[in-house]
């Protein structure tokens, strides 16, 4: 098992069925873990709330 990188901190999340679904779609078609698709997609969203202020 990997060592768990430097400087992150884990969280527990809740999804739907059909977000996890979709995750898991994405997963196949870009190869990109689903823990990656979810970083990205809040990063976006953070920048998104901050560009708002």
């Amino acid at each position: 098992m990997p060592s768990k990188p430097v400087n992150v901190k884990q969280v527990l999340i809740y999804l739907t069925h059909a977000q996890h679904a979709a995750l898991l779609k994405i997963k196949d078609k870009a190869g990109t873990p689903v823990s990656e698709s979810i970083r990205r997609a809040i990063d976006r969203y953070l920048k998104q709330m901050e560009t708002r202020k």
